[in-house]
């Protein structure tokens, strides 16, 4: 049958073969492979995707400083690491843009107190506290930040970027 992007499971593919940066460019099914191809009006499996698939979308990289730890990137790699901004080839900007046949672009965030796309908050909340506590207290940092009353107004999309643990 056909194979469906999020519907079709295979099971038993065996690589063969590194493409670029060691990823596997070459499949093959061995005997006793399985494939599963699910109703495509199964309505318990569906993709949770974004409801806007073509455009150019803003997106703020937001850097956390917990009260007992930081978010080990810098804010300058961040940037790097999302849009390229230093000369990372491979990066979130350039991934989603392939992938979209650049009919989905991300581009960074601006304003005041915004540097290629990112910024910095800090929040007096550890790092073992849960994310029902540390989500709302960066919400309320770039609030108060920015004088605004959602991060949504600042970008289509906000990226918290949060310390380990």
């Amino acid at each position: 049958g056909l194979l469906k992007s999020a519907l079709t499971t295979v099971s038993g593919c065996q690589f063969k073969g590194k493409g670029p940066a060691g990823h596997p460019h070459e499949c093959f099914l061995p005997p006793g492979f399985e494939m599963r191809s699910d109703n495509a009006e199964d309505t318990t499996r569906k993709r949770e995707l974004a409801a806007v698939h073509e455009g150019t979308r803003t997106v703020l990289v937001v850097r956390v400083i917990a009260t007992d730890a930081a978010t080990s990137a810098a804010q300058s790699a961040l940037g790097d690491s999302v849009f390229g901004t230093n000369g990372d080839a491979r990066n979130l900007k350039s991934q989603n843009s392939a992938c979209s046949h650049n009919k989905l672009n991300f581009v960074p965030a601006t304003g005041d107190f915004i540097t290629d796309g990112t910024t910095t908050v800090t929040v007096n909340v550890l790092t073992s506290e849960t994310d029902s506590v540390m989500r709302p207290a960066i919400t309320t940092a770039l609030n108060q930040k920015f004088g605004v009353t959602s991060p949504s107004s600042l970008a289509n999309h906000v990226m918290y970027c949060l310390p380990p643990n």
